[in-house]
């Protein structure tokens, strides 16, 4: 029986109505805060190299085209320290991993406490970002956006315990997780940012909710699919949906891949009629409400588009990948258990 060497990526996006925009601020702003990244010496050079080249930036000012400038900062900045976390905790236990995600969430808590002696500096890199960002945040937003980053930390916890125990999830059971550690919902609210947040009857509405829920949903499906080749190379494909289904439903690669595609094209059927029937907001919030739901939609081709973009996941060929959308399998380079102290997801990385 031949092994299969390539794969085609569904056409995942076709029909969708709303367009790449990108933030008029990008260029100066992605240099800002890539000085102030580096000048915490937290990658050595050859892992600092493979850093700068997934321009986080970039997904960030795709995702939030209408920030103000200082709020488009804290937006990459954002993206940055949570990138960063996510190397972090990638392939460490869960014990470890629970260290990080409470040194993330202090920092967050105590944005002018001085960090304690010996700490990763990790917990410097977010005291760093929280405590500029709130100099132009309102508290409410403020107070959403660490709720939220609670529910993203927790998850990578539980996240942690699956890969020290090698468990794959159920598809229903891999979803409900799956839904946090993609870490969109803290993103929602960085599109609040320089904002005085909008009121509860908005944030709440069930057609705001059920919106937001399908576009994580898409979001996570889009970020699993494009992803898999390099998980399943490195040995991280237990947390990917591509993974999940095959075990689940007993199918070859194809066919997950064309579960995927069924799947996301009800998806993208269900935003449009959900878009089509949101309520005629108070005239008070109505142009913040309506900035801020473009934002949330907006994120299914900001993330699509980024994958190809960077080259986090495809190097140098996204472009040519995302015009014909096939795949070449990359071998195993190895199946990697997790470390008990501390990162190895970049080979130099440094505490």
């Amino acid at each position: 029986m031949l092994t299969q060497t390539q794969f085609r990526l569904p056409d995942i996006l076709a029909g969708w109505p709303w367009p790449r925009v990108i933030n008029p601020y990008h260029d100066e702003v992605k240099a800002e805060c890539e000085k102030w990244f580096r000048s915490f010496n937290a990658l050595g050079p050859k892992s600092q190299d493979t850093f700068d080249r997934c321009d986080f930036c970039l997904l960030a000012s795709l995702s939030c085209p209408q920030l103000d400038r200082q709020s488009l900062r804290t937006a990459c900045e954002d993206l940055i320290v949570s990138f960063l976390f996510d190397e972090f905790t990638d392939r460490c236990h869960s014990g470890q991993t629970r260290v990080y995600a409470e040194i993330a969430m202090d920092a967050l808590h105590n944005p002018h406490k001085t960090r304690p002696a010996g700490e990763s500096i990790l917990g410097e890199i977010f005291r760093q970002f929280w405590e500029r960002g709130i100099r132009t945040m309102s508290t409410i937003v403020q107070e959403r956006f660490i709720k939220e980053y609670k529910g993203y930390t927790d998850a990578v916890i539980i996240e942690g315990i699956d890969r020290d125990t090698f468990s794959i999830r159920s598809i229903e059971e891999y979803l409900k997780l799956r839904r946090y550690t993609v870490g969109i919902w803290p993103c929602f609210i960085a599109l609040q940012f320089g904002m005085k947040g909008l009121p509860d009857e908005v944030m709440f509405h069930p057609k705001v909710v059920n919106l937001s829920e399908l576009i994580v949903d898409a979001v996570l499906l889009d970020n699993d699919l494009l992803s898999y080749n390099r998980e399943q190379a490195t040995g991280e494909g237990f947390h990917n949906i591509v993974t999940v289904v095959m075990a689940e439903l007993k199918v070859d690669l194809d066919g997950a891949l064309a579960w995927l595609e069924k799947r996301r094209a009800q998806i993208a059927a269900d935003v449009i009629a959900e878009w089509d029937t949101l309520p005629e907001w108070d005239e008070d919030v109505r142009e913040d409400a309506k900035m801020y739901l473009q934002g949330v939609v907006g994120w299914v081709r900001s993330s699509y588009t980024w994958h190809f973009e960077s080259q986090r996941y495809f190097g140098k060929h996204g472009r040519e990948i995302q015009d014909y959308r096939m795949v070449t399998l990359l071998p195993k380079t190895r199946d990697r258990a997790p470390r008990a102290n501390g990162p190895d997801t970049l080979e130099d990385l440094k505490e």
